[in-house]
């Protein structure tokens, strides 16, 4: 067994190679010439094998290379072909490396995406984890403070941007909803957007904004630093590509990361009648001027209210 572990560039480089394959199958076969439809097809007989050991690879491309009909005096491999076999090759080695090791294939698994520094997984959410002890009394489980606790402080724009070194971006004139225009005339007040800046121990700076009227947002805003990766999780949410303020984004929908607690009678309500549950999130997220972006909220707010949000940045 390969029990050699790949880097994050190596499964990031098989996810490209792959991908560029699955766009190759869909091209018309009749446009290509000999050696991309061996290509194909040795990438087409390799990917109905996912569990394929080296030796059955030997047999594949064997198989393959001797399939062309040539003069039957002598069958001579050409150097075009033997060019597009060595660039799949790797790719089957590592096809083979996946399939005969369970650590990278859990790993190429868990990771969804990655955007700036931050790296996206479908391992469970902290919410989820958190899960079995809410409303129990059962005992958390103990953390060991390792460094002094830090606090969220409220900071002014300037002193914001001073902290961080960059711009911090606050939201302007976020257009009312739908149903916000229809109770308008009954409310007889303007529509107001306030907002708060935070420093999270993790330093991120957060807007806090009352955007829509129930409904809060939260944009992060951090510099994307080299070297620095940071993983969130997502579990199985939704996920698709997105253009944010002509840059390439992505909304990330239902998200199992909030906890949220009801129950119990409006006017007796009691610390004991809360009762505790996982909620769903979205996300909108996107890296602009090297700076990473990202705005969650409720899952009521929907891919248009996220960009309305995005698109009133400004300083």
């Amino acid at each position: 067994m390969n029990n050699q572990k790949p880097s994050m560039e190596d499964v990031d480089l098989f996810n490209h190679q792959l991908d560029q394959l699955i766009r190759t199958h869909h091209l018309p076969t009749e446009e290509m010439d000999s050696v991309h439809r061996e290509m194909l097809g040795l990438a087409q007989a390799l990917s109905h094998k996912p569990f394929i050991s080296p030796s059955n690879v030997q047999v594949v491309v064997r198989k393959l290379v001797t399939q062309e009909s040539v003069p039957s005096s002598s069958k001579v491999i050409s150097k075009r072909k033997l060019l597009a076999l060595g660039l799949l090759l790797p790719i089957a080695a590592f096809i083979v490396a996946c399939a005969v090791s369970p650590t990278i294939r859990t790993r190429t698994r868990e990771v969804l995406l990655q955007i700036g520094n931050l790296i996206f997984t479908n391992k469970p959410t902290n919410a989820q984890r958190a899960e079995p002890y809410m409303n129990t009394p059962w005992p958390t489980p103990l953390i060991e403070e390792t460094i002094d606790p830090q606090r969220w402080a409220a900071l002014t724009q300037e002193e914001a941007n001073r902290l961080v070194g960059f711009q911090v971006l606050v939201p302007h004139d976020v257009p009312e909803q739908e149903w916000e225009k229809a109770f308008r005339p009954e409310w007889g007040n303007p529509k107001e957007i306030s907002w708060e800046i935070y420093e999270s121990p993790a330093g991120w700076i957060y807007v806090l904004c009352d955007c829509f009227r129930f409904h809060h947002v939260a944009i992060g805003q951090q510099r994307v630093e080299e070297g620095k990766l940071e993983e969130f999780a997502v579990a199985d949410a939704q996920l698709s590509e997105v253009e944010v303020r002509g840059s390439r984004g992505y909304w990330i929908e239902d998200a199992p990361t909030g906890i949220v607690g009801g129950g119990g009678s409006a006017w007796s309500l009691t610390r004991e009648d809360i009762v505790w549950q996982v909620s769903q999130e979205n996300y909108l997220v996107w890296v602009e001027n090297g700076i990473l972006y990202m705005i969650s909220g409720s899952d009521e707010l929907n891919l248009d209210d996220f960009e309305l949000v995005a698109e009133s940045l400004a300083p």
